[in-house]
């Protein structure tokens, strides 16, 4: 397991392909172990249940995030519950369509779908220059909540925001147009987009991506401009100001002056 691990911490390889990779191992395992043939052993309940405490147990080891433990030790024991109770396949098609328009960037970004808040909305609004025209940029920004807020705080900013799951997107979508377009929004991979233009930058996202964006932020942002990050440092990086928000998941805000 130590290429997987190798592999995953380089980047080189997505969190779902290596915890494929977890589960088959610990399956050849534990054939080899019990001396049963696969679908014998798949469906025996103990069996499943001990796998998935393994990939749990062994999910950082192989680099993945900590929010992928439970995702390990639950996913073979719930699949052989839905088998057991005879799902008709549309309806599991539909679950997994239903799941991956909500958090899609999870797989393709490393960015589950996170929430900001009313009290860091406020407190990233304290944190922007009192100017006009300024321009605020949400990377992953979710249903546009925070961008709602800003806007409505700010009304003489410009501010955008960059969603990849399609199902907040739309829903940010449609909380712009309630709000007579004070924010924009646009679908797509927020690696893609030029940090230049902005003034300010704000993301939630993961500890994963993090030293990606560090580099990104360095490459293109412009002397004086603003990185907001909550939740998550850039690892080394010393940011120029803390703030605690006061909220109960990822309390601490994180602020660069580039």
């Amino acid at each position: 397991m130590s290429g997987i691990a190798e592999r995953a911490a380089r980047g080189r390889m997505p969190p779902v392909a290596a915890a494929a990779l977890l589960h088959g191992a610990l399956w050849a395992a534990l054939l080899g172990a019990a001396a049963l043939s696969p679908a014998a052993l798949a469906a025996q309940t103990p069996w499943t249940w001990l796998e998935g405490v393994l990939a749990a147990l062994l999910s950082s080891i192989v680099g993945l995030p900590l929010w992928w433990a439970p995702i390990n030790l639950l996913f073979f024991p719930a699949l052989l519950a839905a088998l057991s109770v005879q799902v008709e396949p549309v309806f599991v098609l539909a679950a997994f369509l239903a799941l991956y328009s909500l958090n899609s960037a999870a797989w393709r970004q490393r960015v589950p779908l996170f929430a900001s808040g009313a009290r860091t909305a406020r407190q990233v609004a304290g944190l922007l220059p009192p100017r006009r025209g300024l321009r605020v940029i949400d990377l992953g920004c979710g249903a546009g909540g925070l961008l709602h807020s800003l806007s409505a705080a700010r009304p003489g900013g410009v501010y955008h925001g960059v969603e990849l799951s399609p199902l907040p997107y739309l829903a940010a979508r449609v909380r712009s147009w309630l709000s007579g377009g004070a924010f924009s929004v646009r679908w797509g991979d927020f690696w893609a987009c030029d940090l230049a233009q902005y003034d300010v930058v704000y993301v939630y996202l993961s500890p994963e991506p993090m030293e990606r964006l560090w580099a990104k932020a360095s490459r293109e942002m412009r002397p004086g401009s603003l990185l907001i990050s909550k939740g998550f440092a850039v690892p080394g990086g010393e940011p120029s100001l803390t703030l605690a928000t006061g909220e109960r998941m990822d309390p601490v805000l994180y602020v660069w002056r580039m």
